[in-house]
């Protein structure tokens, strides 16, 4: 797979609340598990949008999901602002395999 630049590479989807459709860049996207999907903030009306992935598109954005890729989701840094080590090395197995 070649490397994609995530601050030059954008999804094309529509926000479900306005219905506009925009070109999103990668950097301004977070990939979200349960069920795994992308979550932007609309330009248009600036309301959080989400949009399902698909099974063909997910290995392409989990090879993108990492530092200096795409964001981490502030839902998960909340899940972990108080983890126990326990939590974290799970967590850590969980990403990792």
């Amino acid at each position: 797979m070649p490397e994609l630049d995530p601050d030059r590479t954008a999804h094309d989807s529509r926000c479900q609340w306005c219905k506009a459709r925009v070109a999103v860049l990668l950097a301004e996207t977070r990939l979200e598990q349960g069920p795994w999907r992308l979550v932007w903030r609309c330009r248009v009306c600036g309301n959080v949008a989400r949009v399902r992935v698909t099974d063909e598109a997910l290995p392409v954005l989990l090879a993108l999901d990492r530092a200096g890729g795409m964001p981490l989701s502030a839902r998960e840094v909340d899940r972990f602002v108080g983890a126990s080590q326990a939590e974290w090395d799970a967590a850590l197995r969980d990403e990792v395999l």
